[in-house]
């Protein structure tokens, strides 16, 4: 990879790891997903990177993929939250399945 795409993959990965513990899982509305929401500002980027290690969702030629589909504009939007990757976690949302969970368990003890 040339520079450019590694700092845009990076950059793309970020978002991938910091807006995974901020999507509304599949039947996970309302109440539980507004506690989810509290028990995820407390768990930083390193933390949730480590439940989607190893996985597709943070695959490099993936990431890649996603990168084509976003504006430089978007990607470096100040505002920090980009539609296009919201729906990369939707589309590897097994991946993300542990994370979930784990938030949700949270909420209950």
């Amino acid at each position: 990879m040339n520079q450019i795409t590694e700092e845009a993959v990076a950059k793309v990965r970020g978002y991938v790891i910091n807006q995974a513990r901020y999507q509304c899982p599949a039947g996970m509305y309302g109440d539980l997903w507004e506690d989810m929401c509290e028990v995820a500002d407390d768990m930083t980027d390193e933390q949730t990177e480590e439940f989607l290690l190893e996985r597709a969702i943070l695959d490099d030629i993936n990431l890649i993929k996603l990168v084509e589909n976003i504006t430089l504009a978007e990607l470096y939007d100040e505002d920090g939250w980009v539609d296009d990757v919201a729906n990369y976690i939707v589309d590897y949302k097994d991946d993300c399945l542990v994370l979930w969970n784990t938030l949700a368990s949270k909420c209950e003890s």
